[in-house]
């Protein structure tokens, strides 16, 4: 495994490890939590079809006629969690090391949601347990943006949850869809209201005192000149894009975030349901 790409075999897997496949041509993850014995608990929707189902799950369908292992595809009735083989989890992807307690700049260097995390794992006994205790308990009502296949990984790892949130929203990759077209949005925004309000779109500032414009025009121009550059630069746009991405998602992460505490899986029924604890 290395630093750019979070590629594991299986021969290098622990028990208590969070794991994620890629599925349709990189456009999206699905994560578990691997138990040992060749096994994976891991959320779903729990339907066969459908959207959610698209999203959420790996190749349900084989659940049912998996020869590898017995017990695959094993949930409590209405429950989304699933124990299911390594194999069937997998399907056709390849298999990868979700990363905890990462550092700053290594954060910032992941484009892309939903790979790792700033926030230190627990034991791995503690994530074996979780996973277990919601294999037979639940975690809840699926949904693809705020309680998905990620954030059941992310809180059996952690414990974190969302203080006054029904949820977790934790995940990274949800996060990356939301917010990289809004830092689109916000990137050219800036760009309009630098070239048309602060350049005076195109027209030349007028400052009447010659002592005043020493002080103001000179300096001023400069920086639209540098402003006017950078805005019209494509390079700078991506960088800029890429860097305010960047940012929200570590801000975002569940390791950085002020609002988060730690829920006993106990109770995570009940702090789902709104309860007080």
């Amino acid at each position: 495994m290395g630093f750019l790409s979070h590629r594991v075999d299986r021969s290098e897997l622990k028990a208590g490890d969070h794991i994620y496949t890629w599925r349709t041509a990189f456009a999206y993850s699905h994560h578990g939590i691997y138990v040992g014995g060749n096994k994976v608990v891991h959320f779903t929707t729990g339907e066969k079809v459908g959207l959610g189902s698209a999203f959420s799950s790996s190749d349900e369908s084989v659940y049912g006629s998996c020869l590898s292992s017995p017990d695959c595809g094993f949930k409590k009735p209405g429950s989304g969690v699933v124990l299911s083989c390594l194999n069937c989890f997998i399907g056709s992807g390849s298999l990868y090391l979700y990363r905890y307690g990462m550092k700053t700049y290594v954060h910032f260097s992941r484009l892309r949601g939903g790979t790792c995390t700033v926030a230190e794992s627990d034991p791995p006994e503690q994530v074996i347990y979780r996973a277990m205790y919601l294999l037979q308990n639940g975690f809840g009502s699926y949904n693809l943006v705020l309680n998905n296949c990620e954030t059941f990984a992310l809180y059996c790892k952690t414990s974190l949850v969302g203080r006054d949130q029904p949820v977790t929203v934790s995940s990274g990759q949800v996060h990356s869809w939301v917010t990289a077209p809004l830092n689109t949005i916000a990137t050219s925004t800036a760009k309009w209201f630098i070239s048309t309000r602060l350049m005076g779109g195109g027209r030349p500032i007028t400052v009447s005192s010659g002592q005043v414009g020493s002080w103001v025009s000179v300096p001023l121009t400069a920086v639209v000149t540098s402003t006017k550059f950078i805005c019209s630069s494509s390079l700078a746009s991506v960088v800029t894009t890429a860097g305010m991405h960047c940012y929200s998602r570590y801000m975002n992460d569940i390791g950085v975030r002020d609002d988060v505490i730690k829920v006993k899986v106990e109770d995570i029924t009940l702090f789902q349901d709104g309860t007080n604890l």
